[in-house]
């Protein structure tokens, strides 16, 4: 299995966990709001077919689960952060957010 093929039936297995497992939302309603059918949202959560960076993007805006998140920055040096009072936008709550908060994880 390639380290690809990895991230892929990772990312779907965690998708899986949050919608069918832990049934966050709706199967039907989380279809619903990617767009895409319910047959089509079951084959990228058992893996049959990957998830568009665009359909990430959705289902994180969807289901707004730290874990989502996370899935992505794990092999990186940084850990996520929250915006500051859930500010909307970026660039004031980057200038508003603690320095510990935003620091770049030590390897």
């Amino acid at each position: 299995m390639t380290i690809e093929t990895h991230r892929h039936c990772g990312f779907a297995m965690l998708a899986y966990q949050l919608l069918v497992v832990e049934k966050l939302i709706s199967l039907e309603d989380a279809a619903e709001k990617l767009g895409l059918t319910y047959a089509t949202l079951h084959g990228r959560l058992t893996s049959r077919t990957r998830f568009r960076a665009e359909e990430i993007r959705q289902l994180i805006a969807i289901i707004p689960d730290q874990r989502l998140l996370q899935f992505f920055a794990d092999d990186s040096g940084y850990v996520l952060a929250k915006k500051a009072d859930g500010l909307l936008d970026e660039a004031v709550s980057i200038r508003q957010a603690s320095p510990l908060r935003c620091a770049r994880r030590s390897t």
